[in-house]
């Protein structure tokens, strides 16, 4: 019992920091999409959101690689026999993800820059694109790396050639399921921060108003676009629901019960949104767990005996310290960030950004 009870322990560590590293991400990538909509989309509005996400998307990103190392971490743990037969088996492939996250981290960071908001949009635009297709590709190959080392199918046999162009096709689907999910995050976040914007003086009442409506509308779109996939792919599986499908099913209705009420400013929609969200995810991460647990029952990768060994008192109590230590660190980072907030915008500056 002692040694199960060890292995769930880690099991429960690694899906906290998975879903950690999720919502991070997912507010970058997501605010990376909304940028990109603000160079299509122009209005008094949209020049105060480009101003509140833009200087965001790279300490969340940042925060975001922290957050997702004890998840990755944890993987050889939990799941050595697959994790390193998949490793080996990809080679410099896995090595690849370097080269996008370095791009996309070069370019979020120079968005946050003053001199960059400055240019025309004809120029922003496709430095904005190109940001968030370097964050997207770099979840491409995560995908086709957790596949390869789930499916003992393309490893076991210690197979030569992997059908990597089958595998990108087959990743589409999920990554674009994955940035619905990041626009979605993306726009909460943003409306969380309109707030903190009006209670510092760098937004009035209306301005925030108009802002938050378009945040909204836009979440709304998407949440019922969410809602619907969902529905559909359960069907297409035939699976049964389960507690994790009931779980997503009703968080998906409480984010758009609080998307609604937070429209009509009749309640806290902002909290219901959020917490809706939250357990949409959650429910998701369930879901994806259950899948993998079959796959590497069925191939034989299902060993939790290196986990079990791991979870003692010692590892226990390290972990519990450098979480501390790093959430301290998180922490002093954020509030940094809130101190060196930029200053609001003159009218003048608004008004050249909307003609722009």
């Amino acid at each position: 019992m002692a040694e199960t009870a060890g292995a769930d322990l880690l099991m429960l560590l690694h899906h906290a920091g998975l879903l950690l590293h999720l919502i991070l991400v997912g507010f970058a990538v997501g605010g990376a999409l909304l940028l990109c909509l603000f160079e299509i989309f122009r209005g008094e509005e949209i020049a105060h959101l480009e101003r509140l996400v833009s200087p965001r998307i790279a300490p969340a990103l940042i925060l975001a690689i922290i957050a997702g190392f004890a998840p990755l971490l944890l993987l050889p743990v939990l799941h050595p026999l697959a994790y390193h037969q998949g490793g080996a088996l990809l080679g410099v492939w896995r090595l690849a993800m370097l080269l996008p996250l370095s791009v996309g981290l070069t370019l979020i960071h120079l968005q946050s820059m003053e001199s960059f908001r400055r240019l025309p949009g004809v120029f922003r635009f496709p430095v904005r694109l190109l940001g968030l297709l370097a964050l997207t590709s770099v979840g491409a190959l995560w995908a086709i790396a957790r596949r390869v080392g789930e499916e003992a199918t393309l490893w076991s046999a210690r197979a030569r050639d992997l059908p990597l162009e089958g595998m990108v096709r087959e990743a589409l689907p999920g990554i674009g399921l994955f940035l619905g999910v990041s626009l979605l995050l993306g726009a909460i976040g943003s409306v969380w921060l309109l707030e903190g914007e009006q209670r510092r003086a760098r937004l009035s009442p209306g301005e925030r108003f108009r802002a938050e409506e378009t945040l909204l509308r836009l979440a709304l779109l998407v949440a019922v676009g969410l809602a619907i996939a969902a529905e559909v792919l359960r069907a297409r599986s035939g699976s049964p629901l389960g507690a994790p499908g009931w779980l997503l099913r009703g968080g998906l209705l409480l984010l758009l019960a609080g998307l609604v009420t937070q429209l009509q400013r009749v309640g806290p929609g902002r909290t219901i949104a959020s917490i809706g969200a939250l357990a949409s995810l959650a429910a998701g991460l369930l879901l994806r767990e259950k899948r993998r647990q079959a796959l590497l029952a069925a191939g034989g990768g299902l060993d939790t005996t290196v986990a079990a060994a791991a979870g003692d008192a010692e590892g226990r109590t390290v972990f519990l310290f450098a979480l501390g230590l790093s959430t301290l660190g998180i922490l002093a980072v954020l509030r940094t960030l809130r101190r060196d907030a930029p200053p609001p915008p003159t009218e003048e500056e608004t008004r050249i950004e909307v003609m722009s």
